[in-house]
């Protein structure tokens, strides 16, 4: 009889740390792990792009699964396309590397994001070309006369895009608090 009642306090217990404080450290450490924090912050020095974004992006395109290669073909981490990767080594003048690895793939991606934030002028759309290609955002700018006005995210006409977006910005919050939050001493 008393192991049941010990049962039922400690349940009650994790119940209120789980309610208090648990919930956001259970749900960043285990469903939204976050994997390879140095290469993402040395990345996001060099490339000057948010960590948080980075690994923003990783979560929503692979699940920081280094192995992931998607049905069009896109590989990695951050699920770069292997013509995309080889024109931004092309850019930064270095050769490719295996973009399974960790590393190339934190390296190339942070550096495409880093481009797109600065050739398009919203996220929304930045995002939008990581996803659904450059050639297909600048039809939209043209198309949609977005220059002058950014669109919303709703506004994307490809759904899987759009919901692309969402999750990233969404992500973006999520891991804010690992890169920029000081535990307490």
């Amino acid at each position: 009889m008393r192991r049941r009642y010990w049962y039922a306090w400690a349940i009650v217990l994790f119940g209120l740390w789980y309610a208090c404080t648990g919930a956001d450290l259970v749900a960043t450490h285990v469903f939204h792990r976050l994997a390879h924090k140095n290469l993402i912050l040395h990345y996001a020095r060099v490339h000057d792009v948010p960590p948080e974004r980075i690994a923003a992006v990783i979560y929503t395109e692979s699940r920081f699964r280094a192995d992931a290669v998607s049905s069009r073909g896109a590989v990695g981490l951050m699920q770069l396309m292997p013509a995309t990767a080889a024109w931004i080594a092309e850019q930064e003048g270095e050769p490719l590397g295996d973009l399974t690895t960790p590393a190339e793939n934190i390296r190339r991606g942070s550096w495409y994001l880093h481009y797109l934030y600065e050739t398009f002028p919203s996220p929304v759309l930045a995002l939008a070309a990581y996803n659904a290609g450059r050639g297909h955002v600048e039809e939209w700018i043209r198309v949609y006369g977005w220059e002058q006005t950014p669109p919303q995210v709703e506004d994307i006409p490809f759904p899987e895009t759009r919901e692309f977006i969402r999750r990233v910005m969404t992500m973006e919050e999520v891991y804010y608090p690992e890169f920029h939050v000081k535990e307490p001493s």
